[in-house]
């Protein structure tokens, strides 16, 4: 009874295929009845199973060299992978083995009715749904955290269900306790007497040790398996090197320190790593650096490092000096280069700003002190440029004590009859300069004189010196005290703090009691403004005690004049001042952040960027883009207008990758912020780094990478701009091309609306196909993707196939209209959607693209397709 059950399983597997042909129906017969026991093997898989993990990016890639074996193929890890050499019997191939793992038995053998090449293939035939059945290769050494790409050549019809390919990742000798997981290609269905390539690829797990290949049959049906590959790739070492300079900008004379950061982020180690770094002529260096350098003189520099394992981030700090005499503006280029056995040369450079800037220094000193009021008071104000750029708008203002009167300066000052303030010459690198200021004492005068003095140019910020001086005289009569300097004009720079020295006397003659300090808050004032002490008991007279106001604007204080008074209030009596609060404007602006992208060639990339105004009023910040390569670049220049106060700004640069890139190509824009009216600036850096736009797929036999420049596969005409001939063919119409205008939105129609308003059932039943047939310019998977909108007058009956789209004899999409029936007069049914479908191509070899039609139901049908596209997959 088995013998015979067996042979009625062979039947109906291999007769759909066999009914074509009368040899074919033959070999089956003999088959069935002849040998069909000795064939079948009935054991049941375990059935474990795991979730997949998506396939990696296959970038940094090395194939590893296999040893040949007998039977094997170099370079393939599939023992007898063309099923060429025999096993233990004819019907079975060397190192394989199969089994119907679930279900009903099946019929598994080695054959030689159809082969992909050479002799032999192996055959699954199966008349059952429910059965599922399997080859498998012998268990395969394989490593964990490599990649392996596995393909297997597959014939296929009549499948109630698919054929497919999986790899399964041991942990040990493969048994049920030793499944880590699986990796599965995409299956495929009918393939009507064509060879189709099933490919995947998947990381080997943590633990993995062995690895088998496994050819599947999922329910009832034929399929042969031939020509299976598995090949092994490796990571390669990947170098990262990043520098920064420290400070910038920087001044002739000083420090540059140049601090490189580097690191293997790869997956194994480089060896014989060098980093070289070329400094700039107007940069010396002695030598200064951790760790020293292995080699060099002059500019240049080298670090023989060896081998360099994956194991973190490693640093070189350079300490070199800016030669003198550098102009202002220079930017000083720092190279570095680095390079390994694994990978070529690459290089960095860093910018340093060079700036001589004016440095500000101011002593005062006072003669005579003491003095007696009414006598004259002398006061010399010596400033100095310690720095390295001349220092130019000078000016000097002067804060007289009360019961004083101007008596004459050298030189004179600007601002006769008040005389308090100068216009000095420009101030060279280095040079002195000095003011001498007479002033006469009041005979009423007693106690302490406080003079104040600021000096400011346009270089600089703004310095005060205070100078005391006592003076000796007959004290006023009753309650009287006195707070100087009574006014006083106070730059302060927003967020910093400048304290003033006031003085309190008791210039009466009678004791002062309870004394409360005061300071009023400025109007829209953001900072503080404090006095100390805020509280004295008493002041004998003659006495007096000295104060300190502190100031300290916001660090976003609007830049304008503020009014702050300051209050003396005894018991007996009260004085007043007030100190006038100029808070200058600032200049200040940010960007952020820096961008780093992967990117693929034919890719549009975006970076978003912020800019803040930092300065203390509205400004004009104006943006500019400075690329490294040519790609193209939108906008390379924008303007922001009343940029507020602390506001940040977004815009956005858009980036062209050309399709001719290669992996490892680094694209890269400088974006630099200034403002319109000052000489604050920023900048920050995108970054695009190119990595192929597919993985790469070694065949075996065309061994051509996919995706590889240019991805011009073919087809054309699929926007359907152009008349459909040449390379559209209609082969059985009616095929019309619709436009809404010459060349624009336009699309093809199968069959026509016209007969919408036939709702009769009098139109015949009718096939429209449109077919291109293109020559691929790559080997590997590409992807089909089109608009469809299918539109039908009419459903009375049970479903029917309305549209079908085959790419050579197989049929990839079909769109089934459901079973809603209407009647003559009702709306029309209309199914519409966007497909993308993979399929398999061999560079060179003609491929076909037919769009079918079928209007067999009597009333009218037709489909409207677009936008026609084949590219690359990613």
């Amino acid at each position: 009874m088995r013998g015979k059950e067996n042979g009625l399983i062979l039947a109906m597997a291999i007769a759909p295929r066999c009914l074509r042909n009368r040899g074919l129906l033959l070999f089956g017969l003999v088959v069935g009845v002849g040998i069909l026991a000795s064939l079948f093997v009935s054991l049941l898989g375990d059935g474990t199973g795991t979730t997949q993990a998506a396939p990696p990016s296959l970038s940094h890639l090395v194939l590893l060299n296999t040893p040949q074996e007998s039977c094997d193929e170099p370079g393939n890890l599939v023992p007898n992978p063309g099923l060429e050499c025999a096993g233990a019997f004819p019907s079975e191939p060397a190192d394989w083995m199969s089994d119907a793992y679930e279900g009903p038995p099946a019929v598994l053998f080695r054959s030689r009715q159809f082969r992909h090449s050479g002799g032999y293939s192996v055959f699954i035939g199966s008349g059952s749904r429910g059965s599922n059945s399997r080859w498998r290769s012998k268990p395969i050494p394989a490593y964990e955290g490599r990649i392996y790409e596995f393909s297997v050549w597959v014939n296929a019809d009549e499948l109630s269900n698919k054929a497919t390919i999986s790899l399964t990742f041991w942990s040990g000798w493969p048994a049920e306790s030793n499944v880590l997981g699986w990796a599965s290609a995409e299956g495929t269905g009918n393939t009507s007497g064509e060879w189709v390539q099933l490919v995947g690829s998947h990381v080997a797990p943590t633990g993995t040790r062995y690895i088998r290949l496994e050819c599947r049959l999922y329910g009832a049906g034929t399929v042969w398996f031939d020509d299976a590959l598995i090949r092994e790739y490796v990571e390669e070492p990947v170098l990262d090197l990043a520098q920064f300079d420290i400070p910038d900008p920087v001044r002739p004379e000083d420090l540059l320190v140049y601090t490189l950061t580097y690191s293997n982020t790869g997956n194994s180690t480089a060896s014989s790593v060098v980093i070289t770094n070329t400094f700039d002529t107007n940069v010396q260096f002695t030598g200064d650096a951790n760790p020293p350098p292995t080699s060099g003189s002059g500019r240049v520099w080298s670090w023989r490092l060896g081998s360099l394992p994956v194991d973190g981030l490693h640093q070189i700090v350079i300490t070199a000096t800016v030669k003198p005499s550098v102009a202002d503006g220079i930017v000083l280029l720092n190279r570095v280069n680095w390079r390994s056995d694994q990978i070529s040369a690459r290089w960095d450079l860093e910018e340093t700003l060079v700036r001589n800037v004016p440095i500000l220094t101011i002593d005062k000193i006072d003669t005579s002190d003491p003095l007696t009021a009414g006598e004259r008071l002398t006061y010399t104000i010596t400033y100095t440029n310690s720095g390295t750029a001349s220092m130019t708008g000078v000016f000097l203002m002067e804060s007289y004590p009360l019961s004083t009167v101007f008596i004459t300066a050298t030189p004179a000052p600007a601002n006769p009859p008040t005389n308090t303030f100068w216009q000095m010459p420009d101030l060279l690198p280095g040079g002195t300069k000095s003011v001498t200021v007479v002033v006469s004492t009041s005979v009423s005068a007693a106690g302490m004189a406080f003079n104040n003095v600021l000096l400011d140019s346009d270089e600089t910020g703004p310095v005060i010196v205070h100078e005391s001086t006592v003076v000796s005289g007959l004290p006023q009569p009753g309650f009287l005290m006195n707070l100087s300097p009574q006014r006083l004009d106070l730059p302060v720079e927003a967020g910093k703090t400048v304290t003033i020295d006031y003085q309190l006397v008791n210039v009466g003659t009678q004791a002062l009691t309870d004394i409360t300090m005061t300071t009023s808050t400025p109007q829209d004032w953001k900072g503080s403004v404090q006095i100390e002490p805020a509280y004295i008991s008493s002041l004998s007279s003659g006495g007096y005690q000295l104060l300190t106001l502190t100031v300290r604007p916001a660090i976003d204080e609007i830049s304008g004049t503020y009014l702050a008074q300051v209050t003396a209030t005894s018991n007996e009596t009260s004085a007043q001042a007030v100190a006038i609060v100029k808070v200058p404007r600032y200049w200040g602006v940010a960007v952020e952040p820096d961008n780093m992208h992967i990117v693929r060639p034919c890719d549009q990339v975006t970076f978003t960027h912020w800019v803040t105004n930092l300065g203390n009023f509205d400004d004009t910040i104006v943006v500019n883009v400075s690329p490294f390569t040519s790609w193209p670049i939108s906008p390379t220049s924008i303007v922001i207008v009343d940029a507020g106060v602390r506001k940040a700004y977004m815009f956005m640069i858009a980036v062209g990758v050309p399709c001719g890139m290669q992996r490892g190509d680094v694209g890269g824009a400088k974006v630099q912020v200034a403002s319109a009216t000052g000489t604050a600036a920023d900048s920050a850096l995108d970054f695009y780094v190119v990595v192929p736009s597919v993985r790469e797929v070694f065949l075996p036999v065309v061994m051509k990478r996919l995706g590889e420049s240019p991805c011009d596969v073919g087809l054309c005409n699929g926007d359907f701009k152009e008349p459909l001939e040449p390379c559209w063919n209609s082969i059985s119409p009616p095929i019309e091309r619709i436009c809404s205008s010459p060349g624009t939105d336009c699309y093809v129609r199968l069959g026509t609306e016209a007969d919408d308003e036939k709702c009769d059932g009098s139109i015949v039943p009718h096939t429209t196909e449109l077919v291109q047939t293109f020559a691929p310019t790559v080997t590997g998977v590409l992807t089909l993707s089109f608009e469809y909108k299918v539109h039908t007058l009419d459903v009375l009956m049970p479903p029917y196939d309305t549209m079908k789209v085959y790419i050579g004899a197989t049929p990839v999409l079909t769109v089934v209209h459901g079973h809603v029936p209407y009647g003559c007069g009702a709306p029309p049914l209309i199914v519409s959607g966007t497909a993308e479908i993979p399929f398999f191509v061999t560079h060179g070899v003609p491929t076909t693209l037919k769009f079918i039609l079928i209007n067999d139901s009597w009333f009218n049908t037709y489909a409207d397709i677009d936008n026609v596209r084949i590219a690359c997959a990613r």
